[in-house]
């Protein structure tokens, strides 16, 4: 199949003149040649991958930032209350690392989270415990007792 030199249209046989652009026809400028093959042609360009791989390495460092930060999926007020012994806390875990408890004495200090630990520095000392988060319930177990607090 022939196409023309000028605009890449397909030309007749025996033609002396472009149909599509009106180019006239030499036997050089009738260039013999097969259709571009889409599947041999595909050419991504390189803005567009630079893009592509920039917002990917933007949301895989969003979440492993996100992910890293001690405290993230703790922060806020949890409470307990047992109606048997009438044993109440409340546990208010700050952005900044800090920590406070209304257990009765007014505990505060600062706190830690790793590895599904809980660590509570409290006035020189260290308490730590083992935490799961499943929705809006804290479970925290030191010593094989556990505690459940619900987030307020």
């Amino acid at each position: 199949m022939r196409f023309c030199s000028n605009c890449g249209k397909s030309i007749e046989a025996n033609t002396n003149f472009c149909n599509s652009c009106g180019t006239q026809l030499a036997s050089n400028s009738v260039a013999q040649a097969q259709k571009p093959n889409a599947a041999t042609n595909v050419y991504i360009r390189p803005k567009v991958v630079v893009i592509v791989l920039i917002a990917i390495f933007v949301v895989m460092g969003t979440v492993f930032i996100v992910t890293s930060f001690s405290g993230s999926s703790i922060v806020g007020t949890w409470a307990a209350y047992n109606s048997f012994s009438g044993y109440n806390l409340e546990m208010t875990f700050h952005r900044d690392g800090s920590f406070s408890s209304s257990d009765g004495g007014g505990t505060s200090g600062t706190y830690f989270t790793t590895n599904n630990q809980l660590m509570l520095f409290i006035n020189q000392r260290d308490v730590v415990y083992d935490y799961s988060i499943r929705g809006n319930t804290l479970t925290l177990t030191i010593n094989g007792r556990s505690v459940t607090l619900l987030r307020r």
